[in-house]
């Protein structure tokens, strides 16, 4: 349903949400690839890896941190019911950076390998570590979306989804042009 009252609030979290969930998948898919295309295309997927990993660093951990700053505090105060909520999607960002962070780690090694072994070994720990970490986001996405944002839209006044449009603006114009 619609809401009379929606404003660009969470139409504009949504939009990155999407992208988040296009992304996620197709580095499933790039890691697949990894495994099973070999030698030949190694340089095309890690290409491409590098490019999801870079919009993840540049669009999706801003992101994360407009929620904590902005969004979740001013949910939990106008919302109180979804303050347990938002502890949990908090703890899958710390959650979430952690694992990119060794993601990153991983994928730096396998692009020094030196011996095919080690590439395969990395590619299985990448693969691993991808799926896992690709699971946590779209759920957590899909969570987030169905909770808070939707309750932002049902439950905030026009002022109020006023406001938390302005403060994302203010913070996403240095970064995400998904926002902008």
């Amino acid at each position: 349903m619609v809401h009379k009252n929606r404003v660009g609030v969470t139409t504009s979290l949504e939009h990155c949400h999407k992208e988040v969930l296009k992304k996620s998948q197709q580095l499933l898919q790039f890691l697949v690839n990894l495994r099973y295309e070999g030698k030949v295309s190694l340089g095309r997927n890690i290409k491409s890896i590098a490019e999801i990993l870079k919009f993840f660093q540049k669009t999706l951990l801003p992101h994360m941190d407009l929620d904590e700053r902005i969004l979740f505090p001013f949910v939990a105060t106008h919302i109180p019911r979804l303050s347990p909520a938002i502890k949990i999607f908090k703890i899958d960002h710390r959650e979430f950076k952690s694992n990119l962070r060794s993601f990153i780690v991983l994928f730096e090694q396998l692009k020094n390998a030196k011996t095919e072994n080690r590439r395969f070994e990395i590619i299985e720990q990448l693969k691993e570590k991808g799926t896992y970490l690709m699971c946590l986001l779209r759920h957590h996405v899909r969570a987030e979306s169905e909770q808070i944002h939707k309750a932002a839209d049902e439950d905030l006044h026009l002022v109020e989804k006023n406001f938390i449009l302005r403060e994302i603006k203010k913070v996403c114009k240095k970064h995400d042009p998904l926002r902008n």
